[in-house]
């Protein structure tokens, strides 16, 4: 009778087994489009081959590049007036010579301004050395290539830093090489809020207070290479190991974002399930070819970027009504 039991419960084990098996390599079809067949360059479409983002899980191997910008004012659409980035014992700076006026309220934060009559940029009333944004765009990447799979970490990048600089990069038509250079990005103020208490840091989250409160230090604000060199202490000391994939986004998180913003009304999908897909790099189009490849697959697959089933089917719901 033994016998016959752990007989019974080896082939339920065995059979549930195949079953996730083949629900892995069912997804796995899904997500990488068609891979084998003959002369495949010539007799697929670029969708047939393009393959959708896994869930982006945070590799603790790979190099973190902290990374600061100070620009002409406050507004995403800003021009840069200095770039700044460290990685280990490595630093990078170039200032950039702004093409728009520098605000009085940019200028008395950093310290930086810029003369049209002579062409001559300063740093607290001393003369620095500007480069063209263009070149400044270079030299960084440049510097982003020397790292191994290099992720940018920063404070307050998802809400200002990444849009400004996203906004360049696409003038100059650098944007794609920059995201086949960077892996994601980190926002410590995000990490901070996360595994900082408020009682802590007396409730402020401002990365000048929080180096002062958890280092113990002061530096040189608002001047980006200061910036960077601050906050790189502070992640050594109290942040690098709470680092989670829940801080961690693809470098296609915004332009993601931005695809599925056209949805409205009954046709939205909802922002919590947006951002869970955006986070590792999926965009609407992404979940679009997913269904046009096996619809209860995309179902599937949309549920390991940690979206309910509930959800995942309303997901497919909309998009075969929009269409």
């Amino acid at each position: 009778k033994r016998l016959h039991q752990r007989s019974l419960q080896y082939k339920r084990r065995r059979i549930q087994l195949q079953k996730q098996k083949r629900k892995k390599e069912r997804i796995s079809t899904v997500r990488e489009g068609v891979t084998y067949e003959p002369n495949l360059e010539f007799n697929c479409s670029v969708g047939a081959q393009e393959e959708i983002p896994k869930f982006l899980e945070f590799d603790h191997s790979c190099e973190l590049v902290v990374f600061d910008l100070e620009t002409t004012g406050l507004g995403r659409k800003s021009d840069i007036t200095q770039i700044a980035a460290c990685a280990g014992e490595e630093s990078f700076q170039n200032y950039v010579i702004p093409r728009c006026n520098i605000t009085s309220e940019a200028s008395r934060l950093t310290g930086i301004t810029f003369c049209r009559e002579t062409n001559c940029m300063f740093l607290n009333g001393k003369p620095v050395s500007g480069e063209h944004i263009q070149d400044a765009l270079l030299n960084f990447i440049t510097f982003l290539q020397s790292k191994k799979s290099p992720v940018l970490i920063g404070h307050n990048i998802k809400s200002f830093d990444l849009h400004v600089l996203f906004n360049r990069l696409q003038e100059f038509n650098l944007f794609s090489t920059f995201c086949q250079t960077v892996r994601g990005f980190i926002d410590t103020l995000q990490l901070c809020r996360r595994v900082i208490s408020k009682e802590e840091v007396s409730n402020c989250y401002k990365q000048e207070h929080l180096v002062k409160m958890l280092t113990g230090q002061t530096y040189a604000a608002h001047n980006a290479l200061a910036d960077v060199k601050s906050l790189q202490k502070l992640i050594e000391l109290r942040l690098f190991e709470h680092i989670s994939n829940s801080d961690y986004y693809s470098i296609m998180y915004h332009a993601c974002m931005a695809s599925y913003v056209h949805l409205d009304g009954p046709k939205k999908i909802c922002k919590s399930v947006s951002e869970k897909l955006s986070r590792s790099g999926v965009s609407l189009q992404h979940v679009k070819l997913a269904i046009s490849r096996d619809l209860k697959a995309a179902k599937m697959m949309l549920q390991t970027h940690k979206i309910s089933c509930k959800q995942a089917e309303n997901v497919v719901k909309i998009l075969l009504c929009e269409e």
